[in-house]
């Protein structure tokens, strides 16, 4: 066998796997159902890549011999690849082969609780997303770590606030409990961080008087029916604020990829690779002869995801015949026999009243499946990776929300790669969607042979890259198909940021330059792009103020592109057609994260205030140059304060942007830095931050001294 690019790239995934290093029926199959198989296929974009629905499994040794036949090519390659299979490519070398290229988270009565103004920075209404900090106006909850452990606070929005509960949360990152490798460490004397126990805060979502707390980690006890990481699903019930009380939990194989809660049914897409593959993972060079042995006994007890049940039971989270596949061969005319089977599994799972009540939807194979997850309050929208390396596609796989449940309704594809969540919206049943497109340039020369360890693509100039929006429409056969789609916007760019407002999407590219597209998206069958603006730097993230307002924080750069800080914009986009960016607020040698974290992100209509999180590198803080033969610095004037993480406060004034006050780290840089402020929340007319020891609250207005409430 020729090793494809396809086999290539899950024979990366073992690698990765190893370098990191249930059962066929399940007693509660839930509610989730599953669709009759579809056999439409959706073709749209460069090379013509179809791709067929997710199909039901027939079997429980089909869901096995998915697993099986991905670990047997990646076995096959290393036995060819060690025994000179592959020619004289392989000549004189011993041990691993080199590879390159490889890819190698009651005090108050209820009439007292005061108007959220500005809470969670959900991007869709009517879709909550897990935060580390939630507020019903009344109370906030959030998490600390202690010396002995996570625990939940209770903290009351009185004047002055206060922490009226707490309760202990047994959750510990994996691998950080007794008689694991980390705590082994520990009692040697190497030491275990708090960090390193729980290194994220978990995700909250909150559903009247109960907290659905869900994170990646263990109960705090050994595990003994995994390996592999676990996730934990608890709820806590905060009917009594002063004495929250955790009333049931479960772990669930696999990690938490997001959280997402509709109607008061929480979802959590769970990505679960299976044991069984870190096992073969860790033996494909050592001993390929004994991983064959290994794979091709592998049943599907090994690899459907599993639970533990409340009263202790270990079973599977999902049916055989619940499993969704993926096609396992998707047809392109840039490589025929590009594979993109995976040997991971990729679940919605709903969360009902209690945890026995519990339904899944899972979908095997797919590349990157689950890499950008989109909730509307209709459906749940994963994304998986198709095509060949040097031209991208993506395919889409709509998962209905049905009540408490879940419903596979059908897929489609789209050329290009996904940047994230922001880029997908729907609206009247149709799923905008913006990509960045890769159009391979070939070159002459080298193309690649059969004898070499690992085929060489063609030598190729840099493919040039544009944004695409692609509109999909739901058909009756269950297939996503294009409707509409503009293309050509930023030639020779990629997508950074977009942001859809109703029947507008702003879409934002760079290279060298920021080009802000305004489209027009009202006909889904026409999109049409209005105006642009070219501006340096880019932004990362855009958030809609209304009245014609757009939001930008994001990059700073010059005319040659090279990127020289942070910046804020505001753009007015009263005009679609001729956008302009009336104010910029700079932050020279810093970075926001907003781009990874948008939940950070706080926009307080009433008062025109936007906070976020922000990081000074103090880089180029100095002036330096070589004199004779001295190497001479000297301070720069206004080095713009402190370095280190803190916590802007943007206001917005007509078409100014004035930077109205900063949480920092004092003047000589001794406040600790646990007291980086995460979250902020605004209730009636204070704001309160949320930092790893403390909240501090202030008057909406940044005019009265911090008030530090101590978790």
């Amino acid at each position: 066998m020729t090793p494809t690019r396809g086999c290539l790239r899950w024979f990366a995934v073992v690698t990765a796997v190893a370098a990191i290093s249930g059962a066929c029926t399940s007693d509660n199959p839930g509610r989730a159902t599953v669709a009759p198989a579809i056999v439409g296929v959706s073709g749209t974009g460069t090379g013509e890549v179809a791709l067929a629905a997710l199909s039901r499994t027939d079997s429980c040794d089909a869901v096995a011999g998915r697993v099986r036949s991905v670990l047997l090519d990646a076995v096959e390659y290393v036995e060819r690849a060690t025994s000179g299979g592959f020619g004289n490519a392989g000549a004189g070398s011993s041990g691993t082969p080199e590879i390159s290229g490889l890819a190698t988270v009651q005090g108050l009565a209820a009439e007292d609780a005061g108007v959220v103004v500005a809470g969670s920075n959900d991007q869709e209404a009517g879709v909550a997303e897990g935060n580390s900090t939630v507020t019903d106006g009344r109370f906030l909850f959030t998490t600390v770590q202690t010396p002995t452990g996570l625990e939940l606070r209770t903290v009351a929005l009185e004047d002055p606030p206060r922490v009226v509960g707490r309760v202990a949360l047994p959750l510990v990152a994996s691998g950080a409990i007794a008689g694991s490798t980390l705590a082994t460490a520990a009692s040697d004397g190497i030491g275990l961080s708090l960090d390193s126990r729980y290194p994220q805060p978990p995700s909250l979502l909150l559903r009247n008087e109960e907290l659905v707390v869900i994170g990646d980690g263990t109960l705090g006890s050994p595990v003994t029916w995994t390996t592999g990481p676990t996730a934990t699903v608890m709820l806590v019930d905060t009917s009594d604020p002063a004495a929250p009380r955790v009333t049931a939990s479960t772990m669930l194989e696999g990690s938490v990829v997001a959280t997402r809660m509709v109607d008061d049914v929480p979802r959590v897409v769970l990505s679960t690779v299976p044991e069984i593959v870190v096992r073969a993972g860790s033996g494909v060079y050592s001993d390929p002869a004994g991983t064959r042995a290994i794979v091709e006994s592998i049943t599907s007890d090994q690899v459907l995801p599993r639970r533990i049940t409340p009263d202790g039971t270990v079973q599977p989270l999902v049916d055989c015949e619940q499993v969704l596949a993926t096609p396992d061969v998707t047809a392109s005319v840039d490589d025929p026999n590009m594979t993109v089977t995976s040997p991971e599994l990729l679940s919605v799972v709903n969360v009902g009243a209690t945890l026995d009540d519990l339904s899944t939807t899972t979908v095997q194979g797919g590349a990157g499946l689950g890499t950008t997850v989109y909730a509307s309050p209709d459906a749940v929208y994963l994304t998986s990776g198709l095509g060949s390396w040097d031209l991208p596609n993506s395919a889409v796989h709509r998962i209905e929300l049905t009540g408490d449940g879940t419903r596979y309704s059908g897929s489609g594809s789209v050329p290009g790669e996904v940047l994230d969540q922001y880029s997908l919206s729907e609206r009247d049943g149709d799923l905008r969607i913006v990509t960045t497109t890769t159009d391979p340039v070939p070159a002459p020369g080298v193309t690649s042979g059969p004898t070499e360890i690992l085929p060489a693509p063609p030598v190729t100039a840099i493919p040039p890259t544009e944004g695409r929006l692609t509109v999909l429409r739901p058909g009756a056969d269950g297939v996503l198909a294009e409707i509409g789609h503009v293309d050509d916007l930023g030639v020779g760019e990629r997508v950074q940021s977009v942001r859809f407002v109703g029947d507008l999407a702003y879409v934002v590219t760079f290279r060298q330059v920021d080009p802000l597209f305004a489209i027009d998206v009202s006909d889904p069958t026409a999109p049409r792009v209005l105006g642009e603006l070219k501006i340096p730097g880019f932004s990362e993230y855009l958030h809609p103020l209304g009245d014609g307002r757009l939001l930008g924080i994001g990059v700073d750069a010059d005319d040659r592109g090279v990127t020289t800080g942070a910046k804020v914009s505001l753009f007015d986009v009263s005009d679609p057609t001729r956008p302009v960016e009336t104010a910029v607020l700079a932050f020279p040698d810093s970075a926001s994260r907003l781009g990874g974290d948008p939940l950070a992100f706080t926009w307080d209509p009433v008062r025109g205030t936007a906070s976020f999180p922000m990081e000074r590198f103090g880089i180029n803080t100095q002036d330096c140059t070589t004199v004779g033969f001295e190497y001479i610095c000297r301070p720069r004037p206004d080095p713009g304060g402190p370095d280190g993480p803190r916590r802007v406060f943007v206001r917005v004034v007509g078409d100014r942007l004035e930077l109205a006050r900063e949480f920092a780290p004092d003047a000589n840089g001794d406040r600790r830095t646990d007291e980086t402020m995460t979250r902020t929340v605004v209730v009636d007319d204070r704001i309160h931050g949320v930092t790893g020891s403390a909240v501090w609250t202030f008057d909406a207005e940044l005019r009265s001294p911090e008030v530090r409430t101590g978790l």
